[in-house]
C-alpha cells in the first residue's frame, strides 16, 4: 500500500476510497431521513388547527349523540331509567316496582299542557288504586316543556341513564305492571283513543292480572 509522508517524515496511511464513500452514503441517508421528518413536522403544524377542529367535532358528536332508543313489546321487561323531572326531584323507574305505572310519552311538544289536562284528571282519580303516572317529554331547545301537577320527566340525549321509546308515533302510552313488565302499549292516535285506553286501564287495575301470579297486595 502506498504511504504518504508528513512533513516530519512520519508515514501516514491513506484510507481506502470505498470506506470514505460508505461513510458519505450513511451520512446522506441520515440527513435524508432527518429532512423528511422535519417536513412531516412542518406539515402537521400547518394542519394542526384543522386536526383540532376535526377531533373536537368527533368528540362532540360521540358525546352528544347518545340517544338510546328502545323498541318494546308487550310481555317484555321494561328497562330501568333515571330522568330529571320538572319542578320535582329526578325519578327512577325501578323505584316503582310493586306499583302499576302509566308512562305517557309526549315527544318534544311545545307547551302542550292543554293536551295533558284530561290525562292528568284521570290519573289523579286512579292514584287511589296505586297507579303511578309520569309524563315523559323530549327536551328541545326551541320548545317549552309542558306544565302539569303530575311529574313531567325530561329526556335528554346526553343522559346515559335514560332511554327513549322507539315508535313511529309522536305520543304513546305504556302500562307497566308491578313486576316491571309491559302489559299494554298504545301508539295509535292516543288523543282520540283516550276513552278506549282509559277503559282498558280501569279494567287492568280492577282485575289486577299480576295478582294471582305473583301474590301482590
Amino acid at each position: 500500500m502506498r504511504s504518504l509522508y508528513a512533513k516530519n517524515g512520519t508515514p501516514v496511511s491513506k484510507k481506502p476510497m470505498f470506506k470514505n464513500l460508505l461513510v458519505f452514503k450513511q451520512c446522506y441517508s441520515y440527513l435524508t431521513i432527518l429532512i423528511n421528518k422535519l417536513k412531516l413536522v412542518v406539515q402537521i403544524q400547518a394542519f394542526k388547527p384543522l386536526l383540532v377542529i376535526l377531533m373536537g367535532g368527533f368528540l362532540f358528536i360521540s358525546s352528544s349523540v347518545h340517544a338510546l332508543e328502545l323498541s318494546l313489546k308487550v310481555g317484555e321487561q321494561v328497562a330501568d331509567f333515571v330522568m330529571p323531572a320538572i319542578k320535582v326531584s329526578p325519578q327512577r323507574l325501578s323505584e316503582q316496582v310493586g306499583q302499576p305505572v302509566m308512562l305517557i310519552w309526549l315527544g318534544d311538544c311545545d307547551a302542550c299542557e292543554e293536551e295533558l289536562i284530561s290525562w292528568q284528571y284521570f290519573a289523579e282519580t286512579m292514584a287511589a288504586e296505586g297507579l303511578v303516572t309520569w309524563f315523559i317529554w323530549r327536551k328541545n331547545s326551541s320548545n317549552q316543556a309542558p306544565w302539569s301537577r303530575l311529574p313531567v320527566l325530561e329526556y335528554n340525549n346526553n343522559n346515559k341513564q335514560a332511554w327513549w321509546l322507539k315508535s313511529d308515533a309522536s305520543h304513546a302510552v305504556m302500562l307497566i305492571n308491578p313486576d316491571g313488565v309491559l302489559d299494554h302499549l298504545f301508539t295509535t292516535d292516543i288523543q282520540n283513543q283516550q276513552s278506549e285506553i282509559t277503559n282498558i286501564l280501569r279494567k287492568w287495575l280492577l282485575n289486577r292480572p299480576w295478582f294471582p301470579l305473583e301474590g301482590h297486595k
